[in-house]
Formats: C-alpha cells, structure tokens, sequence
C-alpha cells in the first residue's frame, strides 16, 4: 500500500537490524530505537512532513507486529503450562487410584469373599446383620471400583488407547461394542483426553441414556485421531453440563474439538477430534 501511495515500486520495509543505511532509506525509530527502515530512492526526495508521516505509519505496524508476536508467545507459555498441569493431574490421579484399588479395594473384595463362604449363621438377628454388612461392602466395592476404573489406566499412549477402552467396555454395567477402525498410536496426554472422553460419555450412558446399547468408534484421520461414543438412548443431553464442559477445556487446550449431538429421542453421540501429536 505504501508503495502504491509513494508511486515507488519495489519498495522495502526492512525490520531492524539493518545492514546498510544511506540516502536511500527512511530510518523508522521507536523512542530513540531502531525498528525498521523504509528503502527506496523515493524516500530521499520526500518533505520532511511526509517523512515523518510514512514513518509514523510504518512505526505503528511494527509495534502492533512485535506485540501480537508477544501475546502469541504468552498464549503458547500458557497453554503448555495448562497441558503440564493437566498431565501431571492425570499421572496423580492413575497413581491414586492405583493405591486405592491395593490397599482399599482388594481388601474389601476380600473380605466380602470370606463373609459369603461363611456359614450361614443360625441367630435370625445375627444372619439379618451379615446380610446388611455384605449388602454395605458390595456396596462400597462397586463404588470404589467404579471410582478406580474411571480414573485410568497410569500409562497411555503408544497405541494403548485401544487396550483401555476395550477393558473400560468389558467392565460398563451397559452393551458396549467397541470398534477400531485403524491402529492408533497417538501422544500419551491425548490417549489420555480421549479416554477420559470415552469414560464420561459411557458414565452418562448409564447413568442417564436408558439406552440399550452403546458402541465407541477409535479411528485414526491422517494427522489426527477420532473418538465417538454413541447410544440408543433418549437423547436430550445438555452439552453445557459441568462433566461434558470439563472434557471440552481438555480437548480444547491440546488443540482438539469435543462435540455433543443430542436430539430428544434420537440417542447422544460424543465425539472428540485431536492431534496425534500436541506442541
């Protein structure tokens, strides 16, 4: 554009430094600093005013370059800082669950195996608080087990997305068919957002679907990779809901998509789009 307004083709604007300064340049200073420099032979025979007016107007693109650059930089530190926090809660979060299935969940798995083997006792009262104890540990079990399983396997990524989900599929209350389009070997921290996208949509199959059947898609698309979990159900799921939005800033933040199709009496599909590879 300032080309054309000078009638100067060829014209340069060179961000500093700059190797050569000479009548042919217009120097573009920023308090006292050199910031780029305008060169044609046009330049040498401008008034001072216009001068001054092509430097202040090449002088604010410059700064508005250097400070977009700058925001850039600060997004991309932010965003890397979000992706470390997210991995190093999910690592947390695997390793919890892993004590918490050693040290809580197999022992009351065990303890309910000895109280069933048990004689029956020959008290009515004493059999009536046996039945409330093993009720309240199967109880507990189930919960404890469903808690340990959603949290995730401790190491993902390398193609093991495939393995979880089938062993997630294997352990859901519901009909899940599981299917895998294409080997998939992807970045742990997006195996990882994926399974827990996977784990969310099946825990609001049961929980709220009244769906007789769900089946989960894996497939690998060129540079990225594709999940969808869909049902049978009723349909009418709220995107906006906090389980739902949690995984969308998950996805988001490794550069992916999650989208919820939900139409009252047509099923809910899940689907989620990421990077084989995060930066």
């Amino acid at each position: 554009m300032l080309a054309d307004v000078l009638r100067a083709p060829g014209l340069q604007i060179l961000r500093a430094p700059v190797d050569r300064l000479d009548g042919d340049n217009l120097p573009v200073l920023d308090s006292g600093r050199l910031t780029a420099v305008v060169r044609h032979p046009v330049v040498s025979s401008l008034d001072t005013a216009t001068r001054e007016q092509v430097a202040a107007a090449v002088r604010l693109v410059v700064l508005a370059e250097e400070r977009r650059a700058a925001l850039d930089a600060q997004v991309r530190d932010l965003e890397a800082a979000q992706r470390r926090m997210v991995s190093a809660h999910d690592e947390q979060r695997s390793l919890t669950a892993a004590l918490l299935h050693d040290d809580v969940v197999a022992p009351l798995g065990a303890a309910t195996h000895v109280l069933e083997e048990a004689p029956a006792p020959s008290d009515p009262v004493a059999a009536g608080a046996l039945g409330v104890a093993l009720a309240q540990l199967r109880a507990a079990t189930t919960e404890l087990d469903e808690i340990v399983s959603a949290a995730g396997p401790a190491r993902l990524g390398h193609g093991r997305l495939a393995g979880a989900i089938r062993a997630m599929a294997e352990r859901s209350p519901e009909n899940v068919d599981v299917r895998v389009m294409d080997e998939v070997a992807a970045a742990a921290e997006v195996e990882t957002a994926l399974f827990y996208v996977c784990a969310e949509a099946l825990v609001n199959v049961h929980r709220h679907a009244q769906a007789g059947k769900a089946v989960v898609t894996l497939a690998a698309e060129g540079t990225s990779v594709s999940l969808a979990v869909s049902d049978d159900g009723v349909g009418g799921a709220d995107p906006e809901q906090s389980g739902l939005m949690g995984l969308r800033d998950r996805v988001t933040v490794l550069g992916g998509r999650l989208r919820v199709d939900s139409r009252p009496g047509a099923g809910t599909t899940v689907s989620a789009r990421l990077p084989l590879r995060t930066g």
